[in-house]
């Protein structure tokens, strides 16, 4: 990861920047952890791809950029529209777990 040359040349050859690997993270998600602003830039090509989550819990490329303290990067994402109030699926069950019984249930129908 981290070579912007290829990924370029993979995204001139038709290559998806939404494709996820078979653990669910996008390439942008890849690229956010490892604080690859470069390659960032060049995937944001497709909009879409800043907004992709990681399959299994729902974290955004600038959760992960910020997570692993990353700042040029959770910057530059921020730049490109990333949802700064976007939830991870841990935020979600916290606050499940912090509710009532009752308005549990009443929410999962």
């Amino acid at each position: 990861a981290g070579d912007v040359k290829a990924v370029a040349a993979l995204l001139h050859a038709g290559a998806s920047p939404l494709r996820r690997d078979a653990a669910g993270e996008s390439a942008m998600a890849s690229a956010a952890r490892w604080g690859h602003a470069d390659v960032v830039a060049a995937l944001a090509a497709e909009p879409r791809a800043v907004h992709a989550t990681v399959a299994s819990c729902r974290s955004t490329p600038l959760h992960l950029a910020a997570r692993y303290g990353h700042d040029a990067t959770s910057s530059m994402l921020v730049s490109l529209g990333a949802d700064v109030d976007a939830q991870r699926l841990t935020d979600v069950l916290v606050k499940l777990r912090e509710m009532p019984a009752l308005q549990v249930s009443v929410l999962g129908g």
